[in-house]
């Protein structure tokens, strides 16, 4: 049996990635066929109706104002087919993204040379990988490379990756389907009926996999997998910011677009009617005054240009300041004049500079192509990371806890009663305990268990890594702990042991014993731990004299001693002091720690009989002890041993309350007394002391009852002594607690969803920092068939919550909103998960999820998510197992990105898994690189905000300008061409600059906005801008009008020019009068762009005044001010350089009237911020108290 070749693994998954076969189209942000769509384009095509009607006229009557009307029709067209071809490649683009990523992957797959990385896989829920046989070789495989064909050797308690059949079966018998565990119990039963034993490795060949079971992968995981995210991946929904436009580009074009046309028609055909009482220029006082009131309504065809811009240079920037965290080797530090102890300070950030070419680099790559890098179109990305109200983890091992357990108490054996002993959590191995070399005596053998049994290396040569994990065979056989995998030789070198201490014993033998059929496997599945109970031996000589060390199932464990050593001597392990460790187990389960039980036993056979052949390990199972237990048990005989008696166990250091634990029958003591009895050495009963080796525990006569090694070692693993337990726990990784609470500051709410029952979730949730008082967490596993008793009330006010994810949506309507402010939920499957997000969502919070990138369950999650981002669940990703004769290779940067780095079989799973994650987390970046990005899209989404704030404003104030010239009864102050100049110029290079403000220091305190409810205080807002737009409006019509009255040949006095004008035939303007016009109309123009400029100045903050956020310090925007209004003066040079239009003859009024604008514009502009600030205030005030209301407070008893 050599399983298939990476090849045709390859081969069969390149299939499913290939174009045509594997499809997820998204569908775009912008629709280009909604209502509104239709209606600004029709109202830009009524409008060049118009304008082409009265340009032809004007030209029939010899006026250049004609020839200035047709072009301007024709830039307008071109800018709609612009904006379409824009828009239309933009969303062909996003629609794709996914799609080319997993040709991206695909083409990864292909240039895989077959390395597999030389890592052994933690056996931990975060990370689903499979022992396959590949090219003859057992390789750890993640689930979606697994093919049809692959020979899986499945543990007991592992996850099926898809559906599979027992090898040696017949077709369509002992088959499982995903999803289902593999329980002894199923064994069992097809153990009896099989025809063959082809699934046992050890009949196949492998008796290194002796333990595990053999299967045959009836199916490819990868196609359930594409066509499951197919189903459920769907496009970001709106951003904060584009419904906050919609509304307002609603509100423009069906209510303010309308009544100005209307106004206009209206005053301009009164003023035809009754002015001119019917002249000859009807058509243009009518038609074309109106087209150029309402011209700005038609230039606001190319906002989606700009919008698609603003978003690719925001996403530019936010991917390349990730990368540079991300490449940063620098730890996260506060800023000078933080003080470290303020509760509202704000988050340590790196000193990270992103230069601006980098970003243009990426802005032109994004322009042009398909972002599969990291989804910025398809995510929303700036926009979501910048409106994030809501930040999950749906993992713990790996995403926010280190990877591997370490220790955290070391239980001491004393007379009657045991001591704890707590470790330090910063260096392994040292004990805290004031006066703990009291209990050196028992902690001596413990020490050494921990420094040879499990040590990582035969030398035990000193590691600084911590998470280093020990090397044995006990994974190849089956699934164990996690704790199982630690390594504690710093505890023995903490006990006193050193490396010349260890260096004197020699291991002689390892095994691995597992129990699948045991009691103690199903007391392990009933708390939740999925897998056969196991322990593993180690027999060391030293000397003369061999031992054995255990460590393992404290359960099993403790069912394999009938003594315990306290320090002084050895004494009988009695049902009192069995009930007692049990209880501490038990306990320990609850706060959701692993535990493990350590224990030797003293060797000696006779000379002769016993072979220790190298170091090689051997693989035992205990199913025979069971069915001797099952025995007894039945026996009517013996009454005792069906009992399983409750005693109380006492705490430790003198504690004072007593606990009744129920001890399962195969701990008592009668019980595992008549065990020892039942061995195969006893059957001869005194027959034995005959033989000469009455000193020795295994007498030549003894020995030749076993008639195999296994038989032996089951038995030599039994009669062992007590030595102690050590607890283990998952510490939350670096900076993570610190993160969730400056994530509190900026009114982000952390979420955690987890798979444990609510006691241990609790447990853990206070490691990190999370509230544990009553009603803070949920549990969404359904009430009907829980095993559990469901919420536990440690307080008299028990709040009303809901039990299971169905039962949350009625909550909300009915009840509170306690779903949306706890920040745990318990007893979490992947379904549920995925529906509390939307449920979140639902409720206008933007949800972002990290997970493992090496878990497949988690890509649906991720892909109802508004932002994913997949987190390395364990170091060193990419190092690659060497072949023979080959060097080790290492990967460029160890990341799961697959770019620029050595594929294996890793990083190409982990790549499948976070098919919809936009970012990636390595193992070793700080979550603080997610804060740092977040608080820059922060700032560039405020900004695109304020720049959007100034196009809208601009293009309300030159309709309000030109609708001003017409009531009085004069020419458009600022004709078509001008119009296309300052708001497809001069106003979007100062909205440009604006997403160059620098980061403001309350950027991070700032609660942020649902998404819900957009502008609902219209009416405030309505007047704002009428406010702030009339300064500007009422300086140009000003700059105007003092200018005409001043330009004309026959200039009347400034009263009279309205009405001397209005009465004018326009068709018979002299070449000098129609200079003046224009020349006035360039006045306007000019003064208008200054006056642009003065209103962005104060648009660097939305209610801080310019005096307190002084515009000097936007170096882009005084660079950009200063080309515009250069720019805009030389097209007005340009504009008059043919003609004579007597420019001396403008007064100095003029002048001050247009540079009057900081003088009148800034105050008004800041009052405005004022009165606006104390409204936001007042809103920031209610938001933060409605996220820190203490949770309950409104539920009912």
């Amino acid at each position: 049996m050599k399983g298939i070749s990476t090849a045709e693994a390859k081969r069969q998954l390149l299939r499913l990635l290939d174009t045509g076969q594997a499809s997820i189209p998204v569908p775009p942000h912008f629709d280009r066929h909604s209502r509104l769509v239709y209606v600004v384009v029709g109202s830009a095509l009524g409008i060049m109706a118009a304008l082409v009607v009265n340009g032809t006229y004007l030209i029939t009557q010899d006026q250049k104002r004609g020839i200035a009307s047709v072009v301007e029709v024709g830039l307008l067209a071109l800018s709609i087919l612009f904006t379409w071809w824009v828009v239309d490649r933009e969303s062909a683009l996003e629609t794709h993204e996914v799609d080319k990523r997993l040709l991206a992957i695909a083409q990864e797959l292909r240039g895989w040379g077959g390395g597999y990385a030389d890592l052994r896989t933690p056996q931990m829920p975060t990370v689903t990988t499979y022992t396959v046989l590949r090219d003859g070789e057992w390789r750890d495989v993640p689930t979606l490379l697994l093919v049809e064909g692959d020979i899986i050797a499945l543990a007991y308690g592992e996850m099926v990756p898809c559906a599979i059949a027992l090898c040696g079966s017949h077709e369509g018998e002992n088959r499982l389907e995903r999803g289902q565990k593999l329980a002894p119990s199923m064994m069992r039963e097809w153990i009896a009926t099989a025809d063959n034993d082809a699934w046992d490795p050890r009949v196949a060949g492998h008796s290194g996999m002796a333990g595990r079971v053999l299967f045959a992968a009836l199916a490819t995981p990868l196609q359930s997998h594409l066509e499951l995210i197919a189903q459920h991946h769907r496009r970001t929904g709106r951003s904060v910011l584009q419904n906050q436009m919609s509304v307002v580009i609603r509100i423009l074009v069906l209510r303010v677009l309308p009544g100005v046309v209307a106004a206009a028609l209206v005053a301009n055909v009164i003023i035809y009617g009754v002015v001119n009482r019917g002249g000859g220029m009807g058509v243009e006082a009518v038609l074309g005054k109106t087209a150029y009131v309402v011209f700005p309504f038609a230039c606001a065809v190319m906002w989606p240009v700009f919008w698609i811009a603003a978003r690719i240079f925001t996403s530019a920037s936010g991917v390349v300041l990730f990368d540079a965290l991300q490449r940063s080797k620098t730890e996260y530090e506060d800023m000078d004049d933080i003080d470290e102890f303020d509760v509202e300070a704000l988050p340590p950030t790196k000193d990270v500079r992103v230069g601006i070419g980098a970003v243009l680099g990426h802005m032109r790559w994004l322009w042009s192509s398909c972002d599969h890098r990291n989804l910025s179109r398809s995510s929303n990305l700036a926009e979501t990371l910048g409106n994030i109200t809501v930040i999950c983890s749906i993992d713990k091992e790996g995403t926010i806890a280190e990877p591997f357990c370490t220790p955290e108490q070391i239980v001491v054996p004393e007379r009657d009663d045991y001591a704890l002993l707590d470790l330090a959590e910063q260096q392994l191995g040292f004990i805290i305990d004031e006066g703990w070399e009291h209990y050196l005596p028992g902690l001596r053998p413990l020490g050494l268990d921990c420094g040879l049994n499990t040590a990582a290396h035969a030398n035990a040569r000193a590691r600084i890594d911590s998470t280093h994990r020990r090397h044995n065979r006990m994974r190849c056989h089956g699934k164990a702990l996690p704790a199982q995998d630690t390594c504690l030789c710093q505890i023995g070198r903490g006990i006193g042991f050193t490396t010349a201490d260890l260096a004197q014993y020699r291991q002689l033998k390892e095994v691995d014993v597992f129990a699948p059929f045991h009691q103690a496997t199903d007391s392990q599945v009933r708390l939740g731990v999925f897998g056969a109970a196991s322990f593993t031996s180690a027999v060391v000589q030293a000397g003369d004299s061999v031992q054995m060390l255990t460590d393992g199932n404290v359960e099993l464990v403790l069912g394999m001693c009938l003594d315990y050593f306290d320090g002084t001597e050895i004494r009988a392990l009695d049902d009192r002091t069995m009930a007692m460790y049990y209880g501490l187990y038990l306990n320990a389960l609850q706060q959701d720690l692993q535990c493990l039980a350590f224990a030797y036993r003293p060797l000696s056979v006779a000379a002769g009989c016993a072979q220790w052949p190298g170091t090689s390990s051997v693989y035992v199972d205990l199913h025979l002890d069971m069915e001797v237990t099952s025995t007894m048990s039945s026996d009517g005989s013996d009454g005792a041993l069906a009992s399983s008696p409750s005693v109380g166990s006492k705490s430790s250091r003198g504690g004072s309350f007593e606990e009744s634990v129920d001890l399962p029958e195969h701990l008592t003591q009668a019980v595992r007394h008549a065990l020892l009895q039942a061995k195969p050495r006893f059957a001869g009963g005194d027959e034995d002391l005959d033989d000469g080796d009455c000193d020795v525990d295994y007498s030549q006569a003894a020995m030749a009852r076993f008639t195999t090694e296994e038989d032996f070692l089951r038995d030599v693993v039994s009669e062992q002594i007590l030595l102690g337990l050590v607890t283990f726990s998952y510490e939350p990784k670096t900076d993570v607690c610190d993160f969730i609470e400056d994530l509190d500051i900026a009114g982000i709410r952390f979420v955690y969803f987890s798979r444990s029952r609510g006691r241990q979730s609790k447990s853990f949730a206070e490691r990190l920092g999370l509230e544990t008082d009553w009603n803070t967490c949920i549990l969404l596993s359904s009430a009907d068939g829980a095993q559990d008793g469901g919420y536990v009330e440690d307080h008299d006010i028990k709040a009303r919550l809901p039990r299971g994810i169905e039962n949350i949506r009625p909550h909300l309507r009915e009840v509170d909103d306690i779903p949306l402010q706890v920040s745990l939920f318990a007893e979490c499957t992947p379904e549920s998960t995925r529906e509390m997000i939307k449920v979140f969502q639902e409720n206008g919070d933007v949800v972002c999820c990290m997970g493992s990138a090496l878990k497949d369950s988690n890509t649906l999650t991720f892909a109802v998510a508004d932002l994913a981002v997949g987190v390395e669940p364990i170091p060193h990703f990419n190092r690659v197992k060497p072949a023979h004769g080959e060097a080790a290779e290492t990967a460029n940067d160890g990341s799961i990105s697959t770019a620029g780095a050595l594929v294996t079989q890793y990083a190409l799973g982990a790549a499948l898994t976070c098919i919809p994650c936009p970012l990636f987390l390595q193992h070793d970046t700080s979550l603080y690189t997610l804060m740092q990005v977040v608080s820059e899209a922060r700032r560039l989404l405020g900004s695109m905000q304020q720049a959007a704030v100034l196009l809208v404003a601009a293009a309300l104030a030159t309709a309000l300008i030109n609708l001003a010239a017409a009531l009085c009864l004069l020419p458009p102050a600022l004709p078509g061409f001008m119009q296309l100049w300052l708001l497809w110029a001069v106003v979007p290079l100062l909205a440009a600059t604006l997403l160059f403000v620098p980061r403001y220091e309350s950027i991070m305190s700032t609660m942020p906005l649902k998404n819900h409810a957009h502008v609902s205080d219209l009416s405030r807002f309505a007047t704002y801008a009428l406010v702030r737009s009339v300064p500007p409006v009422a300086l140009t019509v000003l700059v105007y009008v003092t200018a005409l009255a001043r330009l004309l040949p026959d200039a009347p006095p400034l009263g009279r020019l309205s009405s001397t004008f209005g009465r004018r035939d326009w068709r018979v303007l002299t070449p000098d009068a129609q200079w003046a016009l224009l020349a006035a109309q360039t006045y306007a123009m000019v003064a208008f762009a200054f006056h642009c400029v003065c209103v962005s100045a104060t648009l660097m903050h939305r209610t801080r005044t310019t005096a307190d956020f002084l515009p000097a310090r936007n170096v882009a925007w005084v660079c950009g001010a200063l080309v515009s209004l250069a720019l805009t003066c030389a097209f007005g040079a340009l504009l008059l350089a043919f003609g004579d239009a007597h420019l001396d003859r403008v007064g100095w009024y003029t002048y001050a009237i247009a540079f009057a604008g900081p003088v009148v514009l800034l105050p008004v502009q800041d009052l405005c911020k004022l009165h606006d600030k104390k409204r936001w205030t007042r809103l920031q005030k209610l938001a933060k108290l409605e996220f820190k209301t203490k949770l309950g407070l409104h539920s009912p008893l």
